[in-house]
């Protein structure tokens, strides 16, 4: 892939019309649903109003604009491999929307090794806590899950409190991360995530927070009146159970991928891409859920770059050519999840990471779509409906100097969007 043009030298005219690689795959252009297709004037305008907006960042950028159906409008360096930040989280939540489903939940189990408490409330054996990958759960959940423990009728444990994790690997980050970002940027990584594993900081949790986060769960099992004899381990017994003590159920996975678009939660986003591995896997990792991102990717005829290294876009190794954003989301548009994906998107002027930006009376309520952020970096992609009555599919980024890493260009050029189109 070739080099980004620099924003501050490109004069309008060196805008193209996008070539029929930007439509989604498996469907024929045709004009769009929501109103007629705009004229050549009308996409001329247009492109010349966005990259004005763009060229003001005085950095690199690309822009590729289609319709909700797919028909190309304008492209603007949208072969440059760029930063894509945390519009990769469209990436990440996708697939998981694709391969678990929105009505998905994810369960954390407690778990016995002997038989069931006998009348006096005495469990003979151990109790495992099982992580389920459940990238939401809170200390409120794990107190209610302690609670159901007692509610099964546990008050004493002969022997130790465990911790299943085997479903994840033991890599905490992911590659291509700053030393710095786990236990800043996100929690240590682990099939039992506490409040994101940012609960807690030190070295020893953001390097194995599976000990701090059982102990947490043993304290909330002794307010509950709930002793265990033995200590904790973190080493689990293996399965299969003797049987199940208490569950708790995760939202479904449509409400948490709201909860990770809006949020651009990294964590959550990252548990989302070993939870996805699973499907074709037998231990949730990194590098497997980025291998099921691009195998449905390529059902959708959809070629992912080999410069995707995670689930969040953190990793300063993640390139990722605007067009590839666009073609993705438009395939995802053709699938049973498309509608659930973009009503997860932030909505402008109105919630999560939009909720204060394109606020203008054009804008407002209009943009719903995936911001990114980094140093150096500002990313935006997903849907406008334009004045016109349009709804059309964008994916914008720009990179240059920290001072203009703000996303008012992005803004600048969405709203050109949303008022020539």
């Amino acid at each position: 892939m070739r080099r980004a043009l620099t924003l501050a030298a490109v004069a309008p005219l060196a805008l193209t019309l996008a070539t029929g690689a930007v439509a989604s795959p498996g469907r024929a252009a045709s004009p769009a649903r929501t109103a007629d297709a705009p004229t050549a004037a009308t996409i001329a305008h247009a492109r010349t109003a966005a990259a004005k907006a763009l060229a003001q960042a005085h950095g690199t950028a690309g822009l590729v604009v289609t319709l909700d159906d797919g028909t190309p409008l304008f492209d603007l360096s949208g072969d440059a491999a760029l930063p894509p930040a945390s519009t990769t989280k469209l990436f990440s939540v996708g697939t998981a929307l694709l391969t678990l489903g929105a009505d998905h939940r994810f369960a954390t189990r407690v778990m016995r090794t002997g038989p069931a408490p006998d009348a006096n409330g005495v469990l003979t054996g151990d109790l495992v806590l099982v992580g389920g990958g459940d990238p939401t759960l809170s200390r409120a959940d794990l107190a209610r899950l302690a609670a159901s423990v007692k509610q099964a009728g546990v008050r004493q444990v002969t022997g130790v409190l465990r911790l299943d994790t085997h479903i994840f690997d033991t890599i905490r980050g992911a590659p291509g991360w700053r030393d710095y970002y786990v236990g800043y940027e996100s929690g240590p990584l682990s099939a039992f995530v506490v409040d994101d594993n940012l609960w807690r900081s030190g070295t020893s949790y953001r390097v194995n927070p599976d000990p701090g986060n059982l102990a947490l769960f043993r304290g909330l099992l002794k307010k509950q009146g709930v002793a265990i004899a033995g200590g904790n381990s973190t080493h689990a017994p293996p399965a299969p159970y003797a049987g199940t003590v208490a569950v708790h159920h995760s939202s479904t996975l449509g409400a948490i991928a709201a909860r990770v678009l809006r949020s651009s939660n990294n964590t959550e986003a990252e548990t989302l891409l070993k939870d996805t591995s699973l499907t074709a896997a037998r231990k949730g990792s990194t590098a497997g859920g980025l291998a099921v991102v691009r195998a449905q990717a390529s059902k959708l005829g959809v070629a992912l770059p080999s410069t995707m290294n995670d689930g969040s876009g953190l990793s300063t190794r993640d390139y990722m050519p605007t067009r590839t954003v666009v073609a993705w989301i438009n395939a995802l548009g053709t699938t049973s999840i498309g509608g659930a994906l973009r009503s997860a998107l932030p909505l402008s002027c109105r919630n999560g990471t939009l909720k204060h930006r394109l606020c203008g009376a054009a804008t407002a309520g209009r943009v719903a779509a995936k911001t990114g952020s980094l140093d150096y970096t500002a990313a935006l992609a997903g849907f406008a409906t334009t004045k016109g009555g349009r709804v059309v599919v964008f994916s914008c980024v720009v990179t240059g100097p920290p001072e203009y890493q703000d996303a008012k260009a992005l803004d600048a050029a969405v709203t050109a969007l949303v008022n020539g189109l």
